[in-house]
């Protein structure tokens, strides 16, 4: 259930209408330690991968990609990487990753 405060002016058919929920969602190798944190919105950041030597990304604004590393310490002649689809990139209040 969704409740809108204040409610809209006019009124919409449920056919006619959609709902996108925007999130901010920060994953960081937390300093001093080797535990990757991912953050949504406010809430405060949760461990996602312990156990971290590297992390970084990079971002390509004209196909919308984010690549990301992740070293693991007990690999460490390994790196993994993934391409992610950034999604809502051109909503959002900044492009900066």
């Amino acid at each position: 259930m969704v409740r809108l405060a204040p409610p809209p002016a006019n009124s919409y058919l449920q056919q006619d209408a959609s709902i996108v929920l925007l999130q901010k969602v920060t994953y960081y190798l937390e300093r001093g330690s080797s535990v990757l944190r991912r953050k949504v919105n406010t809430s405060s950041a949760q461990p996602l991968i312990e156990g971290v030597r590297f992390f970084g990304f990079s971002y390509d604004g004209r196909s919308n990609l984010a690549q990301v590393q992740i070293g693991l310490e007990k690999e460490p002649e390994k790196t993994r990487e993934i391409s992610v689809l950034v999604k809502n990139m051109a909503l959002g209040k900044s492009h900066e990753m």
